[in-house]
């Protein structure tokens, strides 16, 4: 068996729920190129993001054999998720790792995967997720919160200080701000008519307990993302992003699936027909 299908066959006996229950705050761990990387989910009922989804393992497998694309680079994973891309990219040696989402639940979800991993990487977490590439399990504890500073209330600077760990932090980042950045309007503003920003659908952003965003000018050598094309919107978005936040001389590396076979219009890059595909956009 490869390499690959082994590793699928391993991924889907840890990470797919039994019968039809979803589970919420299980942790597993997984393992790529012998860095280990702890992942606690959430619900399906936090959205898509809150679940390991397969084509993430194999963008992590892919950063795996190319250690080199990782060394001394600020990475940015859009649409983190759980984070496991992310987290594996600050395992396997990246400088820095800005993990990025939209949503409430699944942000302060990967808040807790951020700090399982520093714990762990530390020897403070112990056996959290079960260790090794077959492990996974364990659970969270039972109010689902994992290790992190501070659990009161907080100051602003304290407040920031419980999104970063180590070198790796979580910020919010909604995409439609970087189509408004390159129209050159202001946050919030109304956007160019005739597909500006102001066509944009709003981001599901709660008002609860979130991160700081991230800076309008910061820029990244290395951006990272799994499955964040699931709508045709998605696409014009994710490109925006990219070329806002690539630093020049940039690489961006996305692993989607394709689920449709529709042909692509006549003004996309082509793509292949289906299964998943891997994209290195240099900037």
């Amino acid at each position: 068996m490869s390499t690959i299908a082994s590793y699928v066959h391993q991924s889907r006996q840890m990470a797919a729920p039994e019968g039809s229950a979803i589970w919420k705050g299980r942790v597993a761990t997984y393992r790529y190129g012998g860095r280990e990387v702890v992942i606690r989910e959430g619900s399906l009922g936090d959205g898509l993001g809150a679940k390991v989804w397969m084509v993430a393992h194999l963008l992590c497998l892919e950063l795996a054999a190319h250690p080199r694309l990782l060394a001394g680079r600020r990475v940015l994973e859009v649409g983190s998720g759980c984070g496991v891309v992310g987290l594996a990219a600050a395992a396997l040696g990246a400088a820095s790792v800005v993990l990025t989402d939209v949503e409430g639940p699944v942000l302060r979800n990967l808040r807790d995967c951020m700090h399982l991993n520093r714990a762990g990487a530390s020897g403070a977490a112990g056996a959290a997720g079960g260790g090794g590439a077959g492990g996974g399990g364990g659970s969270a504890d039972a109010d689902g919160a994992a290790p992190g500073p501070g659990t009161g209330a907080a100051g602003p600077g304290e407040q920031a200080a419980r999104w970063e760990s180590g070198s790796v932090s979580v910020r919010l980042l909604d995409w439609a701000e970087s189509v408004r950045a390159l129209e050159g309007a202001a946050p919030g503003g109304a956007g160019a008519a005739g597909g500006g920003a102001g066509d944009l659908p709003p981001a599901a952003v709660d008002a609860g307990d979130l991160p700081p965003g991230v800076p309008a000018g910061e820029r990244f050598s290395l951006v990272v993302g799994s499955e964040v094309m699931y709508e045709a919107a998605h696409a014009r978005l994710v490109a925006a992003v990219l070329k806002h936040r690539l630093a020049p001389g940039g690489v961006a590396l996305l692993n989607c699936a394709v689920r449709e076979l529709k042909p692509p219009p006549p003004s996309s890059v082509d793509a292949p027909a289906a299964g998943t595909t891997s994209i290195a956009a240099p900037c």
